[in-house]
């Protein structure tokens, strides 16, 4: 692949095949080979993402079933409820005579139990979420400006940097359970390469909704509003690994159009240097060819016009007819021999100072030549 970029190598996009493209005469897009794809989309080589848990190779359908380290979560969670209850019951009954140290094991108790409530009331509708919400496909792309203007161009670069969009679903046992590594240091530009309706687009996103995945993952998301996504990957424990294999990796790709061209030239840019010929009636206005108060097309038979030779006057004695009323029909000069002899006249008197009433005949100021 080329490093230039369209607007670089002054050849306008570049030609089908160097990127992917659809098929002539078949409108099916073919995706390019790996080592085709640009920089933005391959993996990084220094970021090492250890999965957990099950892995799966793109996110089940609903209801999705109960991750087994879930349900292990919420067991262990209802064991700490009842354990704190029943430790509250036992205190009165096996430690009723043993003075102000009870209420100590009665504030353990229902500390146990209130911490462990707290955090299944809060789990329980994020669970709910994970198994009933439906996700889409984006593919995860970040790099320098430079990378990224090859793919997006600079106009698109700039759009993603004005509005990032910000990815939640994370809870309390995020903490317990998430042992993904992440890339520490932002790059420059991070986005996602998806579709919300109106074709392939790169959105902006937050590095920290991201960062625990590798450049070119596949990023299964669903739209809480036009800049809000739950990311599938932070509902830990209820969401797997997701490992995408490479069936579903070139679905998605070819879904997307990965590895076309993301810069859109202006449509007054495609127009740069043509000359496009308009008729008009004698008001100016463009007539359509054929339509009412269309000129005549020019016949292709007709003699070309000749123009006046170089150095010659403007409506000189070697204009030919153009076709003005009253003008002289034939193609022979228009002189006759002789010089037309000017006078000066007083300032008072019209331009050139000499009568220029056409009904005088000022046959006294011909000379001969």
């Amino acid at each position: 692949m080329s490093e230039l970029a369209p607007w670089e190598s002054g050849d306008g996009p570049q030609k089908p095949g160097a990127k992917g493209s659809a098929k002539p005469g078949t409108g099916v897009y073919r995706l390019p080979p790996e080592n085709k794809l640009p920089e933005v989309y391959k993996p990084d080589s220094q970021a090492f993402i250890a999965p957990a848990g099950r892995a799966v190779p793109r996110p089940p359908r609903t209801p999705r079933p109960l991750e087994a380290r879930a349900r292990m979560a919420f067991i262990v969670l209802g064991a700490a409820v009842a354990a704190g209850l029943l430790a509250i019951g036992l205190t009165f009954v096996v430690l009723g005579d043993a003075g102000d140290i009870r209420f100590v094991y009665v504030g353990l108790g229902a500390a146990i139990s209130l911490f462990a409530g707290i955090v299944l009331a809060i789990e329980f509708p994020r669970l709910n979420t994970y198994r009933n919400t439906h996700f889409m496909p984006g593919v995860l792309v970040y790099g320098n400006r430079a990378q990224m203007e090859k793919v997006a161009g600079p106009a698109g670069v700039g759009t993603i940097n004005m509005a990032t969009a910000r990815g939640i679903g994370t809870g309390l046992l995020n903490k317990v359970f998430d042992r993904s590594a992440r890339i520490a240091s932002p790059p420059d530009v991070v986005a996602l390469h998806c579709d919300r309706g109106n074709g392939p687009e790169f959105v902006g996103i937050e590095w920290d909704a991201v960062r625990e995945l590798q450049r070119g993952d596949i990023v299964w998301f669903h739209m809480k509003s036009p800049m809000i996504f739950l990311m599938f990957h932070k509902m830990i424990p209820f969401a797997p690994s997701i490992q995408t294999d490479k069936a579903t990796r070139d679905e998605i790709f070819t879904a997307l159009r990965v590895g076309s061209n993301m810069y859109q030239e202006r449509p007054t840019a495609k127009a740069m240097g043509q000359t496009k010929v308009f008729q008009t009636d004698v008001e100016g206005k463009i007539v359509a060819p054929g339509g009412r108060g269309a000129a005549p097309l020019h016949d292709p038979d007709a003699p070309a016009i000749p123009l006046a030779d170089a150095g010659g006057p403007l409506g000189g004695d070697q204009q030919y007819y153009q076709g003005a009323p009253g003008e002289i029909t034939d193609d022979k000069p228009r002189s006759s021999g002789k010089t037309r002899q000017f006078r000066i006249g007083d300032p008072g008197k019209p331009l050139g100072g000499y009568n220029v009433d056409p009904g005088v005949d000022d046959a006294d100021t011909w000379t001969d030549s």
